[in-house]
């Protein structure tokens, strides 16, 4: 399996949706995956969220028609579960390793790598 590293600005937001594409509203998620085919892999439009809780990044699937896991372990849509640096997520058919700085509340900036 090979890691492509892709860098995902989030700016100074406390949450961020991962998805594609709204052609209806014209609108675009925080995080849109539409640059690796989000609609054929089985991306949601508003598939999960990113979010801090606690001082926790953490991750909530919206209820998404394909789902989104974690370490291989699918998420209970609208439940919040906690993240930690190197963790794999998974929306639809699309993985990403997660890298970013535990330390630091808010980054400006993961580091998620594209897993072929």
């Amino acid at each position: 399996m090979i890691d492509t590293v892709i860098s995902i600005d989030i700016g100074w937001q406390s949450r961020a949706v991962i998805g594609r594409y709204d052609p209806n509203t014209k609108r675009a998620p925080e995080i849109s995956l539409d640059f690796l085919d989000a609609y054929e892999n089985g991306v949601s439009r508003r598939h999960a969220v990113l979010l801090w809780r606690n001082d926790v990044l953490c991750i909530l699937d919206l209820g998404s028609a394909n789902g989104t896991w974690v370490n291989g372990v699918r998420l209970i849509a609208h439940q919040v579960r906690g993240l930690k640096d190197g963790d794999v997520i998974q929306v639809g058919n699309v993985q990403l390793r997660l890298r970013f700085d535990p330390s630091r509340k808010y980054p400006p900036t993961f580091m998620a790598s594209l897993l072929h």
